[in-house]
């Protein structure tokens, strides 16, 4: 692990440390040319396409009891499974508790999507 993501999972429990990282490996395999940047301000593990803001699609982002993965224009994404949650403006997340829910494969179609969705509007 790198000296950020360290520092940004010392401030949980070993138990949410892991899931993190579980959650972290399961976003990259979905999305394979994602770069990661760890903000550890915010507590997250951000994912774009080329590195900038603009590109940003997801995060991962511990909680006390739970990971959320966030993605960053849930409100322009199909979801049939109603797996997204939250009312921001244009953010959604999904809260993740057991290791199991990162096998969901309505999950990885919505990261997969929202990737998309990212790579699109940098186009134009």
């Amino acid at each position: 692990m790198s000296n950020d993501l360290d520092l940004m999972l010392g401030h949980y429990d070993a138990g949410i440390r892991e899931l993190a990282l579980q959650a972290r490996d399961m976003v990259a395999k979905a999305v394979p040319k994602a770069e990661q940047k760890v903000y550890v301000g915010w507590r997250t593990i951000s994912f774009s396409l080329d590195g900038s803001m603009a590109s940003q699609f997801c995060a991962v982002g511990p909680q006390k009891k739970y990971v959320n993965i966030y993605l960053m224009r849930g409100t322009e994404l199909d979801d049939p499974k109603a797996l997204l949650e939250g009312t921001g403006k244009k953010m959604r997340h999904v809260k993740i508790k057991e290791a199991t829910e990162l096998k969901n494969a309505a999950l990885k179609t919505l990261i997969k999507d929202a990737a998309k969705l990212a790579q699109s509007a940098s186009k134009k």
